[in-house]
């Protein structure tokens, strides 16, 4: 496995806006957050899903943001198992945890779905997985306990530099103290109306 310099995580479920924020940072669209995640320069970033961690050839990634839906990549075994390496790894770290309505992740989802089955029927796996997603979703206590095997995660590896972000609400950035305080924070947003 790989060390970094500076490890930038988004992290959330599923259809949440992970890869709208990726591309806004990009974009440097906004500076806010990225001041928030120190990425003072975009373009000297290498962005990956975390499905392609398998393919980083060499020893070391001087800048890494790395889109992670902790719903997919969860494991019953080993849980973030893999992502704690690399964290341990990092010089410096930051996880950005998106959240939104639970209403709006299952529309999101449903929408994803439709698009999928009508477009590419024959993707039989990645439409068993969107129908997995989209029954979960249909109860936010589903989601709210993923959220919480990724905040009792992200503060046992100890991230100081860890925020929760409305990815509907603007990019609304809260800072929270404990897990205790941030899972009231994603509960409020996922409970909205």
């Amino acid at each position: 496995m790989f060390e970094t310099n500076h490890l930038v995580i988004v992290g959330g479920p599923s259809a949440v806006g992970k890869s709208t924020l990726l591309k806004s940072m990009r974009q440097r669209s906004k500076p806010l957050l990225l001041g928030h995640s120190s990425i003072f320069n975009p373009s000297s970033y290498l962005y990956l899903d975390a499905d392609e961690l398998s393919e980083v050839r060499g020893p070391l990634v001087d800048r890494l943001v790395l889109h992670y839906d902790f719903i997919h990549q969860f494991s019953k075994e080993y849980g973030f198992q893999y992502l704690s390496g690399l964290i341990a790894r990092s010089n410096s770290a930051c996880i950005l945890t998106l959240c939104a309505p639970a209403s709006i992740l299952y529309q999101r989802i449903s929408s994803r779905l439709e698009r999928v089955e009508s477009c590419s029927p024959n993707k039989v796996i990645k439409i068993d997985r969107l129908k997995k997603k989209k029954e979960m979703y249909k109860d936010k206590n589903n989601i709210l306990d993923a959220y919480d095997k990724w905040l009792i995660f992200t503060e046992e590896c100890g991230v100081a530099n860890n925020v929760i972000i409305n990815s509907v609400n603007t990019y609304q950035i809260t800072c929270h103290s404990d897990r205790t305080e941030a899972k009231a924070i994603i509960k409020n947003t996922l409970f909205e109306i």
